[in-house]
């Protein structure tokens, strides 16, 4: 009989790690999600950049904020779920050894992706709204410190795991975080 998913996640995560997983903190997650957005800011403009420079070139500096905070979140509010579905994991969870797992279920279904980015696009990016998302992620990191889980991850019944992070894959995942952001940041 095979593994469950939540089973083979345990192990896989043991088996990189050599420990036991822990729940993910606040700052890994954010970080990890950064990461993603700024990867999919530069993959939009890697993809449209010739539709897209003219264009937010004649707009206004708050304009493009707008348009990128929502572009950018959106798409990957769309995106996120095929890749959790399909790998369990998107870019930044790789790179910094983080998983989505369900307490409960042994199976996730697309649909609770679906429904958990779309939360998270919401409720802890405000739809990339600028400033208002730094509300909104400061109150899910106040979540996330206080009770231990987002509201995202509460009503969903997720559980966002990490494995140990070692010396050379941590400066690594220092280092792509930084250059990465960067380049996605000098983009208009």
């Amino acid at each position: 009989m095979g593994l469950s998913l939540a089973e083979g996640v345990y192990e896989m995560l043991e088996a990189e790690s050599r420990d036991t997983p822990v729940q993910a903190g606040a700052w890994i997650r954010l970080w990890a999600r950064l990461f993603d957005l700024a990867l999919t800011k530069i993959l939009l403009f890697a993809l449209l950049g010739p539709l897209l420079f003219p264009l937010l070139a004649s707009w206004g500096f708050i304009y493009r904020i707008l348009f990128n905070g929502i572009l950018v979140s959106g798409l990957y509010c769309l995106i996120e779920p095929h890749l959790l579905s399909r790998w369990g994991r998107t870019p930044g969870k790789i790179l910094l050894r983080i998983l989505l797992v369900k307490k409960e279920e042994p199976a996730v279904e697309f649909a609770d992706y679906k429904q958990r980015a779309f939360q998270v696009w919401i409720r802890g990016l405000a739809m990339g709204v600028s400033p208002i998302y730094l509300y909104t992620v400061f109150a899910s990191y106040t979540d996330l410190k206080n009770k231990g889980v987002t509201l995202w991850d509460e009503d969903g019944g997720f559980e966002v795991l990490q494995g140990r992070l070692d010396d050379g894959r941590g400066t690594l995942a220092v280092v792509l975080i930084i250059l990465v952001i960067y380049v996605a940041l000098r983009l208009p």
